[in-house]
C-alpha cells in the first residue's frame, strides 16, 4: 500500500478527472495542503496561545484555520475548486507575511515560505503560479529587508538576507521549470490521446 492510497481514504476532493489531465494532480495537490494547513494552523494557534502567549499569531492562525475548514466545506459539498484554491491561497499568504511581521525571523520560521511556490505553481500552473509566488516574495523580501540588523538583535543581517532570497528564488524557478515540463507532458499525451481516438 503506498501513500498516495492511504490518502485517498481521507480525500476531501473527489479527484473524478482522468489520471493523466493536469486537473487530477492539482486535486490531489490541494487535498494534500487543505488537510495539512487545517492541522498544522490549528495545532500552531493553540501553541501560540497557550504556551507562547503570542495572542496576535495565535489568533491569526485559529482564525486561518476557521477559513481552510470553510473551505474544505466549500470544495466538498459546493463543488467550486476555484473559489477554494484562491480561499486557501490568500490564507496562506496572509499567515506566512503575518510570521514574518509578528516572528521576526526567529526559530528558522521564515523556512514556511518555502512551500509558497510549491502549491502556488502547482496548484495555478506556471503562467499564474509564477505571478502570484512572484508577488508574495516581493513584499517578502520587502519585509525581511526591512529587519537587517535589527532582528534577532542583529543576527539577522545581510548573510542571512542574501541567503535567503537567493534559497527562495533558485527553489522558485526549479518548481516553475518542473511545472513548465509537466503542463508540456500532459498537452503532449493528451494530443497523443487524441490521434489515437481518431486513428480507432
Amino acid at each position: 500500500m503506498n501513500l498516495l492510497s492511504i490518502f485517498k481514504d481521507i480525500s476531501i476532493v473527489n479527484p473524478s478527472f482522468e489520471r493523466h489531465t493536469p486537473s487530477y494532480l492539482k486535486v490531489v495537490l490541494l487535498n494534500i495542503i487543505l488537510v495539512a494547513s487545517g492541522l498544522l494552523f490549528l495545532m500552531s494557534g493553540f501553541y501560540y496561545l497557550v504556551v507562547q502567549s503570542l495572542h496576535i499569531l495565535g489568533s491569526v492562525m485559529l482564525f486561518s484555520a476557521m477559513l481552510i475548514s470553510y473551505a474544505i466545506y466549500r470544495v466538498r459539498y459546493k463543488d467550486n475548486i476555484v473559489v477554494t484554491t484562491t480561499l486557501v491561497i490568500v490564507t496562506v499568504f496572509g499567515v506566512l507575511l503575518a510570521i514574518i511581521l509578528l516572528k521576526k525571523a526567529e526559530h528558522f520560521t521564515l523556512i514556511w515560505t518555502i512551500f509558497v511556490p510549491i502549491a502556488t505553481i502547482f496548484i495555478y500552473g506556471s503562467k499564474i503560479g509564477i505571478k502570484l509566488t512572484i508577488g508574495f516574495y516581493i513584499v517578502a523580501f520587502i519585509l525581511t529587508y526591512q529587519g537587517i540588523d535589527i532582528w534577532q538583535d542583529g543576527a539577522w543581517n545581510e548573510a542571512s538576507y542574501i541567503r535567503y532570497v537567493l534559497a527562495s528564488i533558485l527553489l522558485t524557478i526549479v518548481i516553475y521549470v518542473l511545472e513548465l515540463s509537466l503542463e508540456n507532458a500532459f498537452k503532449a499525451l493528451e494530443e497523443r490521446i487524441e490521434q489515437e481516438k481518431s486513428y480507432i
